[in-house]
């Protein structure tokens, strides 16, 4: 029997001869460094926007209306969505939504679009698109799969976040406004858009 060191230098072989797998961690990268900068502008647009006393009652009722809307999106939405959209349909749903919002926020400012976005990711991240994440991965053998996720849970979300944190700090050092850093979501978005629709060709 194989080691698991022997495994996972396999796995990463195959990787460099696969696309599928490549494409995987490109759209866990992007997702991350899009929720990440979403988490920021989302923030400097409330601190902006919303008077300091009122902050924690605003941030409180906001977040139980996410999460209770996430609860009956999961139970009620997502199965059906992606039933009936199939699985790219279903996954393009929420960089879609996203893409939208942040351009709006960026083109025409204000507290609304940025609420919407934040909402779609509270809403969807954990139950459509980590469902149809999981399905991308089916088709994958039980070891690639095994190591896979490990690669794309540390390279792709970790790196993610860590990328998007230096893009921020660069931005804000040069003078960046916040709506421009949501303009820059908005074509990342687009790119995690493109990325998803891609993978019917693989």
């Amino acid at each position: 029997a194989s080691s698991p060191a022997e495994d996972q230098d396999s796995t990463l072989a195959l990787a460099r001869r696969d696309p599928y797998l490549w494409r995987l961690l490109v759209l866990t990268i992007l997702a991350t460094g899009v929720v990440t900068g979403l988490d920021y502008v989302l923030k400097a647009v409330v601190a902006d926007s919303i008077p300091r006393p009122r902050l924690g009652h605003f941030i409180a009722r906001y977040n139980t209306v996410v999460n209770a809307s996430a609860l009956v999106f999961q139970l009620l939405v997502a199965p059906r969505v992606i039933q009936g959209a199939g699985v790219i349909g279903a996954l393009v749903l929420l960089p879609a939504t996203l893409a939208i919002a942040t351009g709006a926020t960026a083109a025409f400012g204000g507290l609304a679009w940025i609420l919407v976005g934040k909402a779609a990711d509270g809403t969807m991240r954990h139950s459509l698109d980590r469902a149809g994440n999981e399905i991308l991965h089916l088709p994958l053998t039980e070891t690639v799969r095994e190591h896979w996720k490990a690669v794309t849970t540390g390279l792709g979300q970790r790196g993610g976040q860590a990328l998007a944190s230096v893009a921020l700090l660069a931005a804000v050092s040069l003078g960046a406004s916040y709506y421009a850093i949501a303009g820059g979501l908005a074509v990342l978005g687009a790119g995690w858009v493109v990325s998803v629709l891609a993978l019917r060709a693989l």
